[in-house]
């Protein structure tokens, strides 16, 4: 009896539940681009710009179709919500791979747009994220002649499954969450610009965060030299100058490796050593293999004052992207102090680089 009783109860509970809310393919718009900027209107928080792709039968190069949807409010929610009242389908992000940051957001405080980004369950916490500029706006609305699918371009660039360059630097939404929670290091965004032509895009610099908003700006060359020794770039190129020779070093392997030393804390320091393995692509004379430990040390040279100088501007600017106040901290146990140590610490520590450079070769020509 009890049973029935079960069984029955079940029954009628059945009843009141409803659907799973699930809407056909057909009833989707996908979201594959999520822009955010400072508003026109003073009296808005946020201008928010979706870019929907427009399915087609037939995919071809130069044919992507797509809306752009744009609305100012007052949250980023509001603002969602607003275009979802213009438009007769549901909005999908699941294939929002891509989120821009205008210039005028990354100079506030970027916390309440992350954390937005972060709670939302339909969003992807492997989207990239990126800095637009001048606008996010201004990026979503290109439409490359090569592109086949809307805002295919970014998502081959970012996920290095069609250019492989040094210059660019990918940065996951959790990536950038956790680096923006962390205390002892900076976090970094790369910088995708309008190219010359209307229709293209590339990425030059990046962008170097402090407390939550913009706190230095690189420039390409710079970005590119702080990417080949953060992640171990391996198709990097770069131009040796010196003594009447230039030439090109093509890296097969690049690696930047430091230990923090303040064993005496009047003058701390950090040695910074990089190993290059490479070869000849270019030069503008005959270079002979008999004299490659010449060419090796006029590279050697050039790498130490350049990283050097790289480091002394993120140190007189404030920031640590190289994370070194991470290790400190992770190095030292001091009931809690040892960020306020490092943060003594910072300011005066001087950097002692180290250059190893092997060419190997010239190339399929001496």
């Amino acid at each position: 009896m009890k049973k029935e009783r079960f069984l029955f109860l079940s029954l009628i509970c059945c009843l009141f539940l409803s659907g799973c809310g699930y809407k056909d393919i057909d009833n989707r718009y996908f979201v594959v681009g999520l822009g955010i900027d400072i508003p026109e209107n003073e009296e808005m928080k946020y201008k928010v710009t979706l870019k929907l792709a427009i399915p087609s039968a037939q995919i071809k190069a130069g044919e992507n179709e797509f809306v752009l949807e744009r609305e100012e409010a007052e949250s980023l929610a509001e603002a969602v919500r607003l275009i979802k009242s213009r438009v007769n389908k549901e909005l999908d992000f699941g294939h929002a791979k891509s989120i821009l940051l205008g210039d005028g957001i990354v100079k506030q405080y970027v916390k309440d747009e992350l954390e937005w980004l972060m709670r939302r369950r339909d969003i992807q916490k492997i989207a990239w994220i990126m800095n637009a500029s001048p606008s996010a706006d201004e990026i979503l609305k290109l439409k490359p002649k090569s592109e086949r699918i809307p805002g295919n371009t970014l998502f081959l660039m970012f996920g290095e499954n069609g250019t492989e360059t040094a210059y660019i630097h990918p940065k996951f939404l959790f990536e950038f969450y956790r680096e923006m929670k962390n205390e002892g290091v900076s976090a970094v965004l790369p910088t995708v610009v309008k190219d010359k032509d209307d229709e293209l895009m590339a990425v030059k610099g990046a962008v170097i965060f402090d407390n939550e908003k913009e706190s230095l700006r690189l420039s390409k060359e710079e970005a590119m030299l702080y990417n080949a020794l953060c992640k171990g770039e391996d198709k990097s190129a770069f131009r040796i100058k010196a003594d009447d020779y230039f030439f090109v070093i093509s890296t097969d392997t690049i690696k930047g490796t430091y230990k923090i030393n303040n064993g005496n804390k009047k003058s701390p320091y950090v040695d910074f050593k990089v190993n290059i393995i490479g070869t000849l692509e270019e030069s503008d004379k005959n270079l002979s293999n008999e004299h490659f430990e010449r060419y090796n040390r006029l590279a050697e040279k050039q790498f130490e004052d350049e990283v050097k100088k790289l480091l002394e501007k993120f140190r007189e600017n404030g920031v640590d992207p190289f994370g070194f106040g991470m290790k400190y901290r992770a190095n030292h146990f001091n009931n809690d102090t040892e960020l306020k140590e490092w943060e003594e610490l910072y300011p005066k520590i001087e950097f002692k680089v180290k250059a190893d450079v092997k060419i190997k070769g010239t190339g399929v020509i001496e």
